[in-house]
């Protein structure tokens, strides 16, 4: 009896984080206007902030319980996001209006006993005020250091907290305000760095993901139409720094990722600085899990032999640039159902994919693409974003570093994507043509037993003298022995080859 009473108590303790439910809500904000203080110089009208929302809400509508954008779209924003009817304005009186909103949600969600995580992004101009604290810019104000610690964070009461920030000065918005880049003889990214993480610790259950040091501005591309941090962000989010084939982008992940996105930029006007720290409580939890995503299809197999490749929407917006290691096996998201352009160097294809099976890259077939303009820093960036391969060769490399503070994923768990040679000819059919063989030479040997002990019944059956008699079921014996022997070696050896043939077939889709 006290044997049954423990069971039923810890079922009952364990139940319900058993069914425990992971909730992701989702904020985007993206302004293209200029601070109240314009006097830094440099200082321009963003053209694609409004668009990394979008782009950032996009994504957030098929893996989030609920996503909000803050933005005021152009016209040409409202021709390529669909979901732009759903903007509302990013100002100062808005945002504490969706806190309020998201937060009940969230709590809700708590309650029910989901584990909630929460995205907050924001696109567009930072800046320091004569204090030396950072903001962001709203349509009416500004975002403010105090705000983001006393209202934003507060009101977003999830288990963990993803701060994604495509701005300069985004990394100021974090550190403590005693820490400056002037006070410390290092350089200004390990300053960043450093401050980052000593501010996060006293927010164990946030991280970041910034898309620059103090020192440099916000990158927008026009062959992008958005900010050149969000576009690699997202890359990797929909799957392409997803290095071990869980589903899951981790701190890690996306950190090498985007590390290995712009190791080639040689030119310093081009070349974007990104700083990654994982939450400190939780420095394992998934950014995202793309296998929760709805309404998306997956493109997935070896992608080495594409080289560096993009993938559009039929509306021209950048989905992804991805360039794969050779033997890894890529696993990423897009739209269901519509026209997307795949596209390298070489050449382009237009592929619909299904919501039902996923599309295999090793079979898209290029046919030979457009001519593009290019100019001299654009081609910088043309050259060498995305140049270096990714993979877990370049994951390892990166987080094996003597300064890094990430915590590794394991890349051998069940469901490894990574692949020797080619899988769609791979020795397994060699192996199972192997066990064809046995199994028919065993048939054949089998047959050839069975012949032979017939006869011996026969000749058995035939005589009526003792030992002639005892000598053909001596023979009958040892033949039927044989021939059923080897007959059950040709049935295993055909199985085997059969199994073979089929898991060659399925193997990539079990390692995916």
């Amino acid at each position: 009896m006290k044997r049954a009473a423990l069971l039923v108590l810890s079922l009952g303790l364990a139940s319900p984080q058993a069914q425990a439910a992971t909730a992701l809500f989702s904020l985007a904000i993206g302004h293209n206007g200029l601070p109240p203080d314009t006097r830094a110089s440099g200082v321009g009208v963003l053209s694609f902030a409004d668009d990394d929302a979008l782009a950032v809400h996009e994504l957030a509508r098929t893996v989030a319980r609920r996503s909000v954008v803050l933005a005021l779209p152009d016209r040409a924003t409202q021709a390529r996001y669909p979901s732009s009817s759903e903007a509302r304005p990013p100002s100062v009186a808005e945002l504490r209006r969706v806190l309020a909103e998201l937060g009940a949600d969230i709590t809700r969600a708590t309650r029910a006993g989901d584990e909630v995580t929460v995205w907050f992004f924001y696109s567009g101009h930072g800046w320091l005020d004569d204090e030396g604290r950072a903001n962001l810019t709203l349509a009416d104000g500004a975002l403010s250091q105090d705000m983001l610690y006393n209202e934003v964070l507060p009101a977003l009461p999830g288990r963990t907290v993803h701060l994604m920030i495509d701005a300069c000065h985004a990394e100021a918005l974090i550190r403590p305000r005693d820490v400056t880049a002037e006070t410390v003889e290092i350089s200004a990214l390990e300053v960043a760095s450093a401050s980052l993480r000593k501010r996060l610790a006293q927010l164990p259950n946030v991280g970041a993901i910034m898309a620059s040091a103090s020192n440099t501005q916000a990158h927008e591309w026009d062959d992008y139409q958005t900010g050149v941090f969000t576009h690699e962000l997202l890359s990797g989010l929909r799957g392409g720094a997803d290095v071990n084939g869980d589903g899951r982008v981790e701190y890690s992940e996306i950190a090498a990722f985007l590390a290995a996105a712009n190791r080639e930029v040689t030119d310093p006007r081009a070349r974007l600085t990104t700083l990654v720290a994982a939450p400190k409580l939780y420095p394992r939890v998934a950014i995202v899990d793309t296998r929760s995503a709805r309404n998306i299809a997956r493109l997935q197999g070896q992608a080495h032999q594409l080289g560096r490749f993009q993938i559009d929407d039929q509306r021209g917006n950048r989905l992804l640039d991805l360039r794969a290691e050779s033997g890894f096996v890529v696993d990423v998201v897009v739209p269901a159902g519509e026209p997307i352009l795949l596209s390298n160097e070489s050449g382009e294809a237009t592929i619909v994919a299904s919501a039902d099976s996923p599309t295999n890259l090793e079979e898209v077939v290029l046919e030979k693409g457009r001519a593009r303009p290019r100019g001299v820093v654009a081609e910088s960036m043309r050259r060498g974003l995305f140049a270096a391969e990714f993979g877990p060769s370049y994951y390892g490399g990166f987080v094996d570093r003597a300064d890094s503070q990430m915590v590794p994923v394991e890349l051998s768990p069940a469901g490894v994507r990574v692949v020797a040679g080619h899988p769609s000819r791979s020795g397994n059919h060699q192996a199972a043509w192997s066990a064809f063989a046995v199994a028919s030479a065993s048939v054949a040997v089998s047959g050839f037993f069975g012949v032979l002990a017939g006869r011996a019944y026969a000749d058995f059956q035939d005589t009526n003298l003792e030992r002639p008699s005892m000598a053909a079921r001596d023979r009958y014996e040892r033949y039927g022995i044989l021939a059923l022997s080897v007959a059950a070696a040709g049935v295993l050896s055909g199985a085997l080859g059969y199994w073979l043939w089929n898991h060659d077939n399925t193997g990539r889709a079990s390692r995916r």
